[in-house]
């Protein structure tokens, strides 16, 4: 079986299976510890800033829906630390914390271990299928 994936360049096909598969069972991990929240870290200075948009969002609601919708988005932060639906401020009570939004790519956003793990997994599947189709081809005319 080993000799048939060598033989077969399978493992350069695997590569990229491997790495999505890896980041998405290191994501589900940390939503399952955590009862469907994903925990984020953020530094005081960029909490902050999260509270006074949600405030100024709460001040510039025009109408009762939307003022009702900030109020509990506002209230959910203060209370509990959701930054949005999914995701929570890191605290010691959160779980799996290691892999969760650990690394702050400023504008671009936080991302975890399996995010990073996703988008090598992604990037590989540019071009290991073509890889994998040369070295095919080349074997077989060499034969």
């Amino acid at each position: 079986m080993l000799k048939f994936i060598k033989k077969t360049y399978l493992y350069l096909l695997a590569l990229p299976l491997l790495f999505t598969a890896l980041g998405t069972v290191s994501n589900q991990v940390v939503f399952w510890a955590n009862e469907d929240k994903f925990p984020v870290k953020l530094n005081d200075y960029k909490l902050a800033r999260h509270e006074l948009a949600l405030e100024q969002e709460l001040a510039a609601a025009d109408t009762p829906e939307e003022a009702v919708h900030a109020q509990f988005d506002l209230a959910a932060f203060r209370a509990e630390g959701f930054i949005d639906e999914r995701h929570v401020i890191m605290t010691e009570k959160t779980h799996f914390n290691w892999l969760a939004d650990i690394w702050d790519f400023k504008d671009e956003g936080s991302f975890s271990i399996g995010d990073l793990s996703l988008d090598l997994g992604s990037w590989l599947w540019i071009f290991t299928p073509a890889m994998w189709a040369g070295l095919i081809t080349r074997k077989a005319y060499s034969v």
